[in-house]
């Protein structure tokens, strides 16, 4: 009720000017009442529930004026139709936040494990030997991050494997002279053993 004393406040200081004025007084909005009467009243605010039917509970503020009583009256249930308003609004605000968050969840998650499937995709091929995959994800996020040690990983993999390959190459090829010569060697030194070791012909 503070919001309602509230505007019957900001009321009465208007209708007091009013009548002060001999003016008519501002037409009252809906659930509103503005009267000057010689009618007994109490002073100040208080609650009054209707309970015939006949009207809705009301909340009046009464002052007195050299004129009369000034009574000014507000509908309460139009503050619990406003209260009733908005609570069904927050109950819908609240329903379609909820379906709208779940929604986003579900498209955050797809789209992670879009991410993951890549991931896994790519790093199968590289533990079959195809060193030059590499993981393509866009955007700045920690399987964006995790993609990328990945790659510089197996490029370093990738040219550790070249650099050994390419010794093997170096070492196979200096080897080849010296093995060359060490078979020429003993096979001259098999033929003289095997030429001494021949029986002798009588």
């Amino acid at each position: 009720t503070k919001a309602i004393d509230q505007r019957l406040s900001e009321r009465v200081r208007r209708a007091v000017e009013d009548v002060q004025a001999k003016r008519p007084f501002q037409e009252p909005g809906v659930g509103q009442t503005v009267v000057l009467t010689n009618d007994e009243w109490p002073m100040g605010f208080q609650s009054i529930d209707i309970e015939d039917g006949d009207g809705p509970d009301m909340r009046y503020l009464v002052v007195a004026t050299p004129q009369g009583n000034l009574v000014l009256g507000e509908s309460i249930e139009r503050e619990e139709d406003l209260i009733t308003l908005l609570a069904a609004g927050m109950q819908i605000t609240l329903f379609f936040t909820l379906i709208a968050s779940l929604v986003f969840s579900l498209l955050i998650a797809k789209r992670s494990q879009r991410r993951l499937n890549t991931i896994n995709d790519v790093l199968k091929q590289v533990a079959m030997g195809h060193l030059t995959s590499r993981i393509h994800l866009d955007g700045d996020d920690d399987l964006s991050l995790l993609a990328k040690r990945i790659n510089n990983t197996t490029e370093r993999l990738s040219r550790t494997m070249e650099h050994m390959r390419t010794q093997s190459s170096v070492i196979a090829h200096d080897l080849r002279t010296p093995l060359a010569r060490l078979r020429t060697h003993i096979e001259l030194r098999l033929e003289d053993f095997l030429q001494k070791r021949k029986p002798i012909v009588r």
